[in-house]
């Protein structure tokens, strides 16, 4: 077998065909050095054929500035139209030989008025910018890489290396890797990979501690609209009909 250099960056492997190959990660990178890449449980991915040139798609995809034109139906409109009235500044930029990166300013969905927020985003503690509820990866410190201007509020970074990779780290704990590979000057696969840990469920509120230790066998109360469906007093048939009280919500979603 012919021999192929490689190295190993955070448990990223790096393969180049040169027969003397050069240092191609810089400092820029290399300050993410103790990002616990490996403490990533979850893994979504993704793949698409895209009848455009490589190059021209991997930088659209480090441009922001489409952000608040193009994405304006996916939030309210009260939201919307100030953002596309403001348009889009990157607070911070960086070159370092081939890569560079950008940073961008975030919100905090939770601190804006309700007609701001989707109804659905305030029922899910989540939206644009991933979970309201940040990850914990468990470090007393991010890298220095990580946001070195200190925006505040900070959304995310990009970081795209040359030629075809990008890693993309949001503020709430999780991350994208990207990859461009060319099929013909005008076409060329993309690929995503959203990494993330393992979520945890918040803790339960005192009603439904309350629920749970006043009811029989510890399990909670059917709320008034689901009581009538019971057919069974099992455990498993009053978690099937009262999502409500099994999840430990307030109110019930079905507007009882």
């Amino acid at each position: 077998m012919i021999p192929v250099p490689c190295e190993v960056w955070e448990g990223f492997i790096f393969v180049n065909f040169a027969a003397e190959p050069q240092q191609i990660l810089g400092p820029m990178i290399l300050g993410l050095d103790g990002y616990p890449f490996g403490k990533f449980t979850e893994r979504w991915f993704y793949r698409a054929e895209i009848q455009s040139n490589w190059k021209i798609f991997s930088d659209a995809t480090q441009e922001f500035y489409h952000a608040p034109v193009l994405h304006a139906r996916q939030s309210p409109a009260a939201f919307s139209g100030p953002a596309q009235q403001a348009g889009f500044e990157g607070p911070h930029y960086r070159v370092d030989g081939y890569h560079r990166l950008v940073t961008t300013g975030g919100i905090r969905p939770w601190a804006l008025p309700e007609e701001m927020v989707k109804p659905t985003e305030k029922a899910l503690r989540s939206g644009l910018f991933g979970a309201w509820d940040p990850y914990d990866l468990g470090v007393e410190k991010l890298p220095a890489a990580l946001n070195p201007a200190e925006v505040e509020p900070w959304g995310n970074q990009s970081f795209q290396l040359w030629p075809n990779l990008v890693f993309l780290f949001w503020t709430q704990g999780f991350f994208y890797v990207y990859h461009y590979w060319p099929t013909s000057y005008r076409s060329h696969v993309y690929e995503g990979t959203r990494s993330s840990l393992t979520w945890k469920r918040p803790p339960r509120t005192g009603a439904y501690r309350r629920r749970r230790s006043d009811t029989p066998g510890g399990w909670p109360a059917p709320c008034r609209s689901c009581r009538p469906s019971m057919t069974l007093s099992s455990p498993a048939s009053r978690k099937r009909w009262c999502s409500a009280t099994s999840m430990g919500w307030t109110t019930c979603p079905r507007r009882c």
